[in-house]
């Protein structure tokens, strides 16, 4: 064995416990091995009575340099007469798929991206085992049992439990599964391996050393394990599996697999993309008149090494497959293209059949698939041929780009049904262009349904209603959290909490969110413009009494913490300096209570109460209607406290009288309120001056009942409490001597991501104002969440993956805040003046500047109410920055009034706003300056020249004053990174 490092050792004690966990005692079990720069196979066949011996020989095998496997599923008992209870080196027969009696599990293997020939790096095996946690939250959510959960050495398996015979069905039903997981969870780091549906399976033995390519520091081998054995009970049903299959509205990708990049139409077949999808590095010559790739091993079995197996293009184009081992000579090209795009019926481009959610049944009234406002595209959709044109945009581009933009608020996978039919019928590309659009788009002139609609009409659609029945339905689903929500320590926290009890997992791990906010202190921080941004995070769990579970989502926190500081306290001999910093699981009534519990001394009598240095506090408001009650009161000055407080801003008294202060606070809260408490005690004031709006407000109830619940497990929350101790300790080095001298940074990639984010989502109010206001912190909450996730990883530098998982909670959080303070009738108000703003943009952006006559008459024919027209350009003008200004005209001689004009302030790809000068009388333009760096803009503007200029400042640029190319750099003052004071 030619390895340069030292490398782990096969564990005889680990082979033996996972042959128990994947095997009945009486079940045969073939091992097969391959040693690295030789041909051969050896393998054996041994029964129950000999798994000391099979563990022996394994570890032998492996220390020699071999790769050793074993058999999955059930085979036939009779092979044991091959080789019995020995190896035989060379191997002339090993396990076919027709000597498997039984199919047992179900692998799903997570296998990083990453150089044949290599292993893995450790952050490519942690991307493995985030994509699997994902897979694993999503399974569990659908009922599926708990899997054998393993470390093949070089990414991460999930082993499900199944029932199912040897046959045709259940080998398409397995080789579906594969495909539609692998479509859901793939990402650019991490595929699901749709190549381990042959019931002959092998898979690796855990217990021994994955020994792919040299041993080094940097892609070391590793040794295989067993993470999680849970007791084999249930199995995966078939019903459960066919529901993982695509229903009728096919993913996009799916959809995809017939197309060339950019072209709608069904193509010829691109051989090298596929060879480069299939990821075996190949040799290519000319052999018998056809093109051939020789493949490094074949696609069905690995240990098929270079030079057997080889795919082949004949002159007339017709392609071929051939392996030179016998168990693969019924292997046909057809076979290894549904293995690797999977089977026939997923891809087939504009043939795939939309029936189900297009067609309605028969008789009466049914319901359908689509929502309103697809059904009304269905109708427009239908009336546009295939060589309308509108502007620069061909019918294909105009469709595909316009279902697809977000300000169209329709679904993705409705979308892309849609422009499949449309393009079924008439010949058009429109889901290729669908597909690589950005939903975010921003440029001049958005494509939105309304795009679509003034196309239609001009072919000789009429807007019709989709129903009879104007009333609103009013029933509506509960907003669903999102499994990238449960990141790291945080998601096992939840999924820990609802193993054995009815607590709800994502309000179990936003309680612990809110333990590591506090716990985390100030000394870490994320400068941002001239603001130090901590982790601070205020949660609101909303749900309705006895349904949300609300105790149960902190009871295993408190545990948790609680056992921190048992430990704490008898190492350290001090009960007086929690390591997590206080908890405080009371009422809040005023000001000066919450300064109290964090104070910086005051004199009781004639004594001097010493000030408390760590000022981490964890408050825990079990019933938040209590605040909001507070907050009614004359004179109550509370709610301030708590925004200071979310700040980071000291909390000073309210009163002279008053001496408490608390300097440099860093506190998180966890509030439980009822749905019908917040309509009722939230009054406007609360949305107006940001109370509300520093609270991620989500919406959790119970997800499953369980009389007899039990608690965690002792050993499972010792881990969890040393996990987070550990967290804790990371962030906390230096707190409270020192304050913000460790600055956290986000990665390039991680920049990168925030920006589109926050030029796009983030920024984009398209809810109703109400709903705009409550969650207009979404950035800074979604940085301070990424702050927390990345510190639990015991990192001080913010990468992707910690963004997405805080984009999770921001994005519930925004469809909480909808669900809860939205009815039916509010969300399509709202949805009427969002399409009402982006179809005002689109026509300003066409047609220049336009009256408020001409808008209601050209843009929207006469059939748009004024109120909503009016709420369409308030939105646009409120939108920061501006997307629309109003200019005034010359006086009317007759009327004396002034004819308003509104015009389009161009957005630039990077987000500034650029205004063209309008020589009209009194003319008053908004001038935005070029965008600084990432993150939050600073609230205070620069103040005007002189008190006589007129013109409206944003981003930092002085408005009215003429400019020359040199003069658009942005005025540069020295400040130095401060806390923010509100």
């Amino acid at each position: 064995m030619n390895t340069p490092y030292a490398s782990s050792q096969a564990d005889t004690t680990a082979i033996l416990h996972a042959l128990e966990a994947m095997f009945r005692a009486d079940e045969v079990i073939e091992i097969r091995s391959f040693t690295k720069g030789r041909k051969r196979t050896d393998a054996g066949y041994f029964d129950g009575g000999h798994r000391q011996a099979l563990a022996e020989h394994a570890a032998r095998l492996n220390a020699d340099g071999a790769a050793v496997y074993v058999t999955l599923n059930a085979i036939d008992p009779q092979l044991l007469s091959r080789y019995a209870n020995r190896i035989e080196r060379g191997a002339a027969a090993t396990t076919t798929d027709a000597q498997v009696i039984r199919r047992r599990w179900l692998l799903l293997d997570f296998d990083p991206t990453r150089p044949t020939d290599t292993s893995a790096t450790d952050a490519q095996l942690e991307a493995a085992k985030t994509v699997a946690r994902t897979c694993y939250q999503s399974l569990r959510a659908d009922g599926w049992p708990d899997p054998l959960t393993a470390e093949s050495g070089n990414g991460f398996h999930l082993l499900y439990p199944l029932d199912l015979p040897n046959d045709t069905e259940s080998r398409e039903l397995v080789k579906g599964v594969l495909v539609a997981l692998s479509v859901r969870f793939d990402t650019d780091q991490v595929k699901v391996d749709q190549s381990v549906f042959n019931a002959s399976r092998i898979t690796k033995l855990y217990g021994t050393v994955a020994t792919k390519g040299d041993n080094t520091p940097l892609a070391p081998w590793r040794l295989s394990r067993l993470v999680l054995t849970p007791k084999r009970g249930a199995v995966v049903t078939v019903d459960q599996l066919r529901a993982c299959l695509p229903g009728p509205t096919v993913n996009p990708d799916a959809l995809s697999a017939g197309y060339q990049r950019g072209i709608g139409r069904a193509s010829a077949f691109d051989l090298g993309d596929f060879l480069e999808r299939m990821g075996i590095a190949t040799e290519q010559d000319i052999h018998e008149g056809s093109e051939r790739f020789k493949l490094a091993h074949c696609p069905f079995n690995p240990a098929h090494g270079k030079g057997e197996a080889a795919i082949f293009r004949k002159a007339s184009g017709a392609l071929g497959f051939k392996c030179q081992h016998n168990s693969c000579a019924d292997k046909s090209w057809a076979d290894v293209r549904a293995l690797i795009d999977g089977p026939r019926e997923l891809r087939q481009g504009t043939q795939v059949d939309f029936s189900g959610v297009m067609m309605q049944e028969q008789g009466g009234a049914t319901e359908s698939a689509l929502s309103d406002d697809g059904r009304k595209l269905r109708g427009a959709l239908a009336a546009i041929p295939v060589n309308a044109k509108s502007g620069k945009h061909s019918a294909s581009n105009l469709i595909g780009m316009a279902l697809r933009h977000s300000l169209s608020g329709i679904d993705e996978g409705e979308g892309a049904a849609l422009c499949g039919e449309w393009d079924r019928l008439h010949g058009g590309a429109s889901l290729a262009v669908f597909q690589k659009s950005n939903p975010d788009y921003s440029a001049t002139q958005p494509l939105t349904i309304a795009s679509v609609f003034d196309l239609a009409k001009t072919h000789g659609w009429k807007d019709q209603q989709v129903a009879q029945d104007h009333s609103v339905d009013a029933h509506r689903n509960a907003p669903k959290p999102n499994p990238a929500m449960l990141y790291g320590l945080v998601g096992d926290v939840g999924l820990a909490a609802a193993a054995t009890t009815e607590a709800n997992r994502y309000a179990a791990a936003a309680a612990h969110i809110a333990l590591l906010s506090a716990g985390v202190g100030r000394n870490v921080f994320l400068p941002v413009g001239n603001v130090k941004h901590h982790a601070r995070i205020f949660m609101l769990h909303v749900g309705r009494s006895g349904r949300g579970r609300k105790g149960e989502a902190t009871a295993l926190t408190k545990r948790i913490r609680g056992a921190i500081e048992k430990q704490h306290n008898e190492d350290s001999g001090d009960l007086a300096d929690p390591l997590c910093g206080q908890m405080h699981d009371g009422g809040l009534s005023t000001r000066e209570g919450l300064a109290l519990l964090i104070h910086d001394g005051y004199k009781a009598g004639k004594e001097d109460v010493l000030a408390i240095e760590d000022k981490r506090l964890w408050v825990i408001e079990s019933e938040f209607a209590n605040v909001l009650h507070q907050a009614k009161r004359d004179g109550n000055t509370l709610s301030a406290a708590l925004r200071d407080s979310w700040d980071g801003v000291s909390i000073r008294p309210a009163t002279k009288t008053s001496r408490l202060w608390a300097s440099h606070p860093h506190i998180s809260l966890t509030g439980n309120i009822t749905p019908s408490e917040l309509l009722g005690l939230m009054e406007s004031r609360e949305l107006s001056n940001g109370f509300a709006n520093r609270f991620l407000i989500f919406w959790a109830e119970r997800e499953r009942s369980e009389p007899f619940p039990l608690p965690t497990p002792r050993a499972v929350v010792t881990d969890l409490a040393e996990r987070t101790k550990a967290a804790i300790r990371f962030a906390t080095e230096g707190y409270p001597e020192s304050k913000d001298s460790r600055p956290m940074e986000l990665s390039a990639d991680a920049k990168e991501e925030y920006a589109r984010l926050y030029r796009g989502e983030l920024s984009r109010p398209a809810d109703g104002e109400k709903v705009a206001a409550l969650i207009e912190r979404r950035a800074p909450m979604l940085l301070r969440l990424a702050m927390l996730f990345a510190l639990t990883d015991h990192t001080l530098t913010i990468e992707v993956q910690h963004i997405h998982a805080a984009l999770a909670w921001v994005r519930f959080h925004r469809d909480s805040v909808r669900f809860i303070f939205n009815d039916a009738a509010g969300e399509l108000a709202a949805r009427e003046s969002s399409a009402g703003a982006a179809r005002i943009l689109n026509y300003l952006q066409q047609n220049g500047q336009t009256s408020r006559a001409e808008l209601s008459k050209k843009c929207f024919s006469g059939h748009l109410s004024a109120k909503l027209i009016d709420d369409a350009l308030d939105s646009l003008l409120m939108n920061a920055p501006p997307s629309i200004e109003v200019l005034e005209g010359e006086k009317d001689e007759k009327s004396g009034k002034r004819t308003k004009f509104y015009h389009c302030c161009e957005t630039g790809e990077t987000g500034a706003v650029a205004h063209s000068a309008r020589n009209l009388a009194d003319a008053r333009s908004c001038e935005t300056g070029e965008p600084g760096e990432i993150g939050i803009a600073a609230k205070n503007p620069i103040p005007p020249v002189s008190p006589s200029s007129q013109g409206c400042q944003s981003g930092g640029k002085l408005a009215g004053r003429p400019s020359s190319p040199s003069s658009h750099r942005a005025i540069e003052i020295p400040v130095d990174l401060v806390e923010t004071e509100i």
